[in-house]
């Protein structure tokens, strides 16, 4: 990663490593309640909604545990995937062995922002989770853009800035920085069988829709497709807390994602092609 990332590259590495990788799976991927699990089930129904026109070999640049590489396994497409953290790939490994079968899909350690890969070898790549931690996104969205082939899709989501949860998710991080209120938290929260909640040490960026887009552009994609998703009144984290009440609502919002209600919703997905000449 370019000099100005390389701190923030390894704040993040380290948060996510070790044990860490399957806590975070536990917490953030045990249903479709929650921003990530959200976002995993869109995002493998859009790279299915492509597939036919675009193919299957799927890359999944920052695959964290390996949740959505074990859907798409599952459904018969060729899967590889990279993170920047060893112990997220080692975990995604055993999610796709676990729920798909040994040898379905193929890891790599790797910067997104210098991925292992020839240039143009894959159909779709997706990108989740990724850059709301970069300072300087240009250069992995440049690299997406020279793993695909002509012709095939990126699926690029992001956090929007302009979401009715930023306020309260700048003032759950201001809260986890005070180790007794942490504490006091933790107390109640892993009793109830949940992983820790712990102190973010790496800054976390929300993005202005019309920048992500003019970004891509930049990056040399053509915009095809826009949505807003999980569109979630109740504030972090009482969307944990009360997972069930959490999903009730979702399946009120849902409608109102593709409405000018939507554009408060917490996640932006665009989905681009890189030009068939170029």
């Amino acid at each position: 990663m370019i000099a100005k990332d390389e701190r923030q590259a390894h704040r993040v590495k380290e948060f996510f490593g070790g044990t860490r990788a399957e806590e975070y799976q536990r917490a953030q991927y045990r249903d479709t309640a929650t921003f990530i699990g959200r976002r995993a089930a869109l995002l493998a129904r859009r790279i299915a909604d492509v597939s036919a026109d675009a193919g299957r070999n799927v890359l999944d640049a920052g695959c964290g545990p390996g949740q959505l590489v074990s859907d798409l396994c599952a459904r018969g497409f060729q899967c590889t995937a990279a993170d920047l953290s060893r112990a997220m790939v080692e975990r995604g490994r055993d999610t796709v062995r676990e729920r798909s079968g040994a040898g379905s899909a193929r890891f790599a350690v790797g910067d997104v922002a210098h991925l292992p890969f020839e240039d143009g070898v894959f159909d779709v790549v997706v990108c989740a989770g990724v850059v709301e931690y970069l300072d300087e996104p240009q250069h992995a969205m440049r690299e997406l853009r020279r793993v695909l082939r002509p012709g095939g899709y990126a699926l690029v989501p992001t956090t929007n800035l302009w979401s009715t949860a930023t306020p309260f998710t700048a003032l759950s991080d201001l809260l986890r920085k005070q180790g007794a209120v942490r504490g006091l938290i933790n107390r109640w929260w892993t009793a109830r069988g949940n992983p820790p909640v712990r102190e973010r040490v790496f800054r976390v960026r929300r993005s202005r829709p019309s920048r992500f887009r003019r970004l891509l552009v930049e990056a040399g994609f053509e915009i095809e497709r826009a949505e807003y998703f999980y569109l979630m009144p109740l504030p972090y984290p009482l969307d944990r807390l009360l997972p069930r009440v959490a999903a009730g609502v979702l399946r009120l919002t849902d409608a109102l994602t593709s409405t000018v209600f939507g554009r408060v919703s917490e996640g932006y997905l665009v989905m681009c092609r890189r030009p068939e000449e170029g």
